[in-house]
């Protein structure tokens, strides 16, 4: 069973919508910094908010295989 996330739901979408709203002017660990939480954890609420699977090479993305 996994473990309680230590950050509330609203703490979560809070931070998606600051993130939102410095509209690229700031980077994930700018916004993360001054939320004292890791910039990968605030790219993590970012993307599941968004619907966008994991990066590539990430754990949820498959590689393209290429003919050979």
């Amino acid at each position: 069973m996994a473990r309680p996330s230590k950050y509330s739901a609203e703490f979560r979408s809070d931070a998606i919508a600051l993130w939102r709203a410095s509209a690229g002017r700031r980077t994930f660990r700018d916004v993360a910094d001054d939320l004292n939480v890791n910039p990968e954890t605030l790219r993590t609420w970012v993307r599941d908010a968004d619907g966008r699977p994991a990066a590539a090479g990430g754990r949820g993305t498959p590689r393209p295989s290429w003919p050979g």
